[in-house]
């Protein structure tokens, strides 16, 4: 993570993390005290993700009770309210 820089405004996101892996937890305590551009939400690895890729479908409709969804859902509302407006500095509208 160290080994090369973010660009200017960006964001860190972890995924695919492992509830159960102490490493896993371990680094991201060390991340949570680290990265100040850590985003608030992680996407955890969940089993919903590979079956919908498996039946081609979107997570959202294949396996919308999934926890791999609803963080992801979490994620684009955060996003949608985080960077709206810096969109359209102008603050024009269609």
């Amino acid at each position: 993570m160290h080994q090369q820089g973010l660009p200017q405004n960006g964001h860190i996101l972890i995924n695919d993390l492992r509830i159960g892996s102490q490493i896993q937890d371990d680094l991201y305590q060390v991340w949570l005290q680290s990265q100040r551009r850590l985003l608030p939400i992680v996407i955890h690895r969940d089993e919903g993700m590979a079956e919908c890729l498996a039946s081609k479908q979107p997570l959202g409709e294949y396996r919308s009770d999934s926890l791999a969804a609803e963080e992801i859902l979490t994620l684009a509302n955060w996003c949608l309210l985080n960077f709206v407006n810096a969109a359209d500095p102008a603050g024009s509208s269609v």
